[in-house]
């Protein structure tokens, strides 16, 4: 049985995103295999938190996200809504294209014309702040919970597209279907510390993941949320 959880990603800073033809305004699109590329990343980051079994961290990423061999357990369908794409920085100032062509190195070039000095940038396509997508999650019912949990932290610290590591890429996620209400409840567009205390306690709740016979097995503690989260 599989759990179908709707969202719409909002960027808010925008996206170098693209495939092989990325310089390209018509082939600039968010596909589902760089999400799940990031969902991974993040989710064997976040695991790492929480167990230290390394071989059982692997073992649950190959199951939801798929390897080599086969398919992951979780599948992503992304269908565009608002989509807003640009090539350029003429709405900004000197100054601020300057600091956008350092924290863009590479998507963002200054040059300057030899002989009439002047400076001008090259800028590869982006997805523009705003741009929005319908993303659809199918997860198995038996990693619902343990999915949301990391799909809401994912949310603040994940990021998509080129130089995402330099603040680029960022969105919100904003549910829209699907999710049980102790999840639709929680503040998905601001960063709220006990909303984020309560979800990181509650993903520790799965500290007992351990793999055994090639089988990830965990054990679950249910706890109401509490003041001192990260005391003792």
């Amino acid at each position: 049985m599989y759990s179908k959880l709707e969202f719409e990603l909002e960027f808010i800073t925008p996206a170098f995103i693209g495939g092989a033809f990325n310089q390209e305004k018509e082939y600039l699109e968010l596909r589902p295999a760089s999400l799940i590329g990031s969902l991974r990343y993040w989710f064997r980051n976040l695991l790492g938190t929480i167990t230290d079994d390394v071989d059982a961290i692997y073992k649950l990423e190959e199951e939801l996200f798929g390897s080599q061999q086969k398919a992951g357990a979780v599948k992503v369908r992304v269908k565009p809504k608002e989509v807003k794409i640009n090539d350029n920085l003429d709405h900004l100032g000197e100054e601020e294209k300057e600091a956008l062509s350092y924290i863009g190195f590479g998507n963002i070039i200054k040059r300057e014309n030899k002989r009439t000095k002047e400076v001008f940038y090259s800028v590869r396509p982006y997805l523009d702040i705003g741009s929005k997508y319908k993303i659809t999650f199918l997860v198995p019912k038996k990693y619902e919970d343990l999915f949301v949990y990391f799909l809401y932290l994912y949310n603040f610290l994940g990021s998509l597209g080129g130089r995402s590591r330099r603040g680029w890429g960022n969105f919100i996620l904003k549910p829209v279907s699907g999710l049980k209400e102790e999840f639709r409840s929680l503040n998905w567009e601001v960063f709220d510390i006990d909303s984020i205390k309560w979800i990181y306690k509650s993903l520790k709740a799965y500290s007992g993941i351990k793999l055994v016979n090639d089988k990830v097995l965990w054990s679950f503690k249910v706890f109401e949320p509490k003041e001192d989260f990260f005391k003792g």
